[in-house]
């Protein structure tokens, strides 16, 4: 034990302040060894003496290395470097240790192993007479190492989510200027995740700016399987606490439906389009891609984009049109159809969205049928069904040039456009015959005159055939024969 005189006491041990009892305890070290004391927070000290004296006297001496600020109880904080002193309160005579409490802050993390800088010696001394009589000093280090605190403990959507960590737990004094580092597991399913920036420093509150955890593909469409996971852990760059933040995807398998799911194409044009919708239920998914194939059969053509990716809305439901053409054949050509899939991820509801197109039949259909009078005929050609741009060829002829026949429009080139069926599937023609009789006096001569209409290509031929007379057979009117039919055969 030490022995000072008075003055060299004053000097020790600075201004006194008064040091009352506190309700939380430590339990006190060896002289000798070492008081580890958790930094930045609140934490009962215990300090022991070998020295007796008067209780009203009894006061300690402390001198402060390193930084940060030191309290005890509630007396005012005071800065290291510091050498000071303490009145500690009455206490028996006997009672060789002390309880009190030290709150410190301002201090850097130093991991799980006490600062060798930043610590502090405490010695008892009480006054006998003139003299201050101190005992061994006790070591009293800090260990700074924070627990690390993010602002949320799970993600569960894709896209980005900021995260803030503070350091310390509640109640802690703030440790700022600390660097706190990020790492994530790689997640599986293709998923991915991304953290901006990989390191943040924390502010004079202890917490750090966001970072942006940056998810993609942790929803996952699929009948079975395992969602994808990862994990993300905040450390502080020097200290050994970490937090892990968990990243949890979903598999959803919702039920897919389309509307409609068959069209028949409608009269009129070969080519169409029309809106189809995918909706989907058990579970609604919005923000969900809808991948979308389209294909044409039989010919039948469907307008590109033939593979998109829709996105539903917050109703789970998407649109898109679905545009054909080419969708009109020619019997025994089977009608072409046109057929979009809707799929989500591996989910193995697939439906369909299917357009039918039409089949002409073979003929054309003519009004009149037939030629009964001399002149000029008006002919209404017919294909099946009401389209148009289709091309009918037509033509007329005659064996004898004295009963001519004649076509109008001429469609022996069927690509003019005249002679392209109208909205209403048909084409006007003009027969024009100036006589349906003659004579001859060879009474089983033909003319073999008539009109043929044929939808090309692939088109049955049908004919008008026109009924002309032969004077000459003495079945006509008037009589007698012609004089042109001699002695008829």
């Amino acid at each position: 034990m030490k022995t000072r005189t008075a003055a060299a006491a004053g000097i020790l041990l600075g201004a006194s302040f008064n040091l009352p009892a506190i309700a939380q305890s430590a339990t006190c070290t060896p002289i000798g060894t070492d008081f580890i004391v958790e930094g930045n927070r609140t934490s009962p000290v215990c300090l022991r003496t070998l020295a007796e004296g008067q209780p009203a006297s009894r006061k300690f001496s402390y001198r402060l290395f390193g930084s940060g600020t030191w309290k005890f109880d509630n007396n005012p904080p005071v800065n290291a470097p510091l050498i000071g002193g303490v009145l500690l309160a009455p206490s028996p005579a006997a009672d060789l240790t002390h309880q009190y409490s030290l709150t410190t802050s301002g201090l850097p993390i130093t991991g799980s192993t006490p600062s060798a800088t930043n610590y502090g010696t405490f010695s008892f001394c009480y006054t006998a007479g003139t003299t201050n009589m101190c005992g061994p000093s006790q070591v009293v280090r800090i260990r700074v190492d924070p627990d690390v605190r993010p602002s949320i403990s799970t993600i569960t959507q894709d896209g980005d989510t900021p995260v803030t960590v503070t350091l310390g737990a509640v109640g802690d004094n703030p440790t700022a200027n600390a660097k706190v580092d990020v790492s994530c597991t790689t997640p599986t399913s293709g998923a991915t995740v991304t953290v901006i920036p990989t390191n943040q420093t924390t502010n004079a509150s202890g917490t750090t700016p966001p970072f942006i955890v940056r998810t993609a593909g942790f929803t996952v469409y699929a009948s079975s399987g395992n969602a994808p996971t990862s994990v993300c852990t905040f450390k502080t760059a020097a200290g050994s606490k970490s937090a892990n933040v968990n990243i949890t995807g979903r598999r959803l398998a919702p039920t897919l439906a389309v509307d409609p799911t068959f069209t028949q194409l409608p009269e009129g044009s070969t080519s169409y389009s029309r809106t189809v919708s995918v909706s989907t239920s058990s579970p609604i998914a919005p923000n969900a891609p809808i991948q979308v194939t389209c294909e044409g059969f039989d010919n039948g053509v469907v307008n590109p984009p033939v593979s998109t990716t829709l996105t539903t809305d917050a109703f789970g439901v998407a649109t898109h049109t679905m545009s054909v053409s080419n969708m009109v054949a020619i019997n025994p050509a089977p009608p072409p159809t046109a057929r979009c899939t809707y799929a989500l991820g591996t989910i193995v509801n697939t439906p369909t969205s299917i357009i039918r197109g039409e089949q002409l039949t073979r003929y054309v259909a003519l009004n009149p049928a037939s030629i009964t009078s001399p002149g000029s005929t008006p002919v209404v050609a017919s294909i099946s069904h009401r389209f148009s741009g289709f091309a009918i060829q037509a033509s007329c002829s005659s064996s004898r040039p004295d009963v001519p026949v004649s076509l109008s429009p001429n469609c022996t080139n069927p690509n003019v456009p005249q002679c392209k069926t109208s909205a209403a599937g048909t084409v006007a023609f003009t027969i024009t015959a100036p006589q349906l009789g003659f004579a001859d006096p060879n009474t089983a001569a033909n003319p073999n005159a008539n009109c043929t209409f044929q939808l090309v290509p692939g088109g049955d031929v049908t004919t008008i055939t026109l009924p002309y007379t032969n004077a000459c057979t003495g079945t006509t009117s008037p009589s007698p024969l012609p004089a042109i039919c001699g002695n008829p055969l």
